[in-house]
């Protein structure tokens, strides 16, 4: 898996 997608999640998570 990429590690750009898994940043994107983690930054999404922390915003909700």
């Amino acid at each position: 898996m990429s590690s750009l997608i898994k940043d994107h999640l983690r930054k999404h998570a922390l915003l909700i």
